[in-house]
């Protein structure tokens, strides 16, 4: 469950309890939050209707920093902080050939891409760095449930392929 890697241990608590997962910091509550308070620094410049739906304001950041908007590219730059210094973190330890991103940052494309690549290249070690790609997913939001489903059907695939257990002699 990376999304309760602590990145940050003086950061906000988690709902898990604990401070500073990476849950806390890159979910889209957390990160409307940042637009909010980053808005307030900077009155006017806020690219965003403070909308309630965090998942809507997190939509409406990534339209406006694929636009080029200042404000937005600077929560981008805030959230690829963590979720790169994540990546580097598992990429240290797990040398994945790829790492597939997913998730409602996703939808932010290419801003958020460069960003997590330039955090990722200052935390993963530079050999395992160059084993894997990182790229952003094609299922979007639905990244979890597809890859929940996924493994479900190829346990039971992997179940199904074994043969029956011998019978005990003298059983029908």
């Amino acid at each position: 469950e990376i999304g309760h890697m602590t990145v940050d241990p003086a950061g906000p608590l988690c709902s898990c309890g604990k401070p500073g997962c990476r849950e806390a910091l890159v979910s889209p509550r957390a990160i409307a939050e940042r637009l909010r308070l980053l808005a307030a620094e900077h009155p006017g410049s806020s690219p965003v209707d403070h909308e309630s739906d965090s998942a809507a304001v997190v939509r409406a950041i990534g339209r406006a920093a694929r636009a080029g908007d200042r404000l937005a590219l600077a929560v981008v730059d805030e959230t690829a902080r963590w979720i790169g210094l994540a990546i580097g973190n598992l990429i240290n330890v797990l040398n994945p050939g790829a790492v597939v991103l997913g998730g409602p940052t996703s939808g932010w494309g290419e801003p958020l891409l460069r960003a997590i690549e330039r955090e990722v290249d200052r935390w993963a070690l530079p050999l395992a760095r160059q084993a894997g790609a990182i790229v952003i997913g094609q299922a979007g939001d639905e990244a979890t449930t597809l890859g929940a489903s996924a493994l479900v059907l190829q346990q039971a695939s992997e179940l199904l392929a074994q043969p029956p257990p011998a019978m005990a002699p003298g059983v029908k």
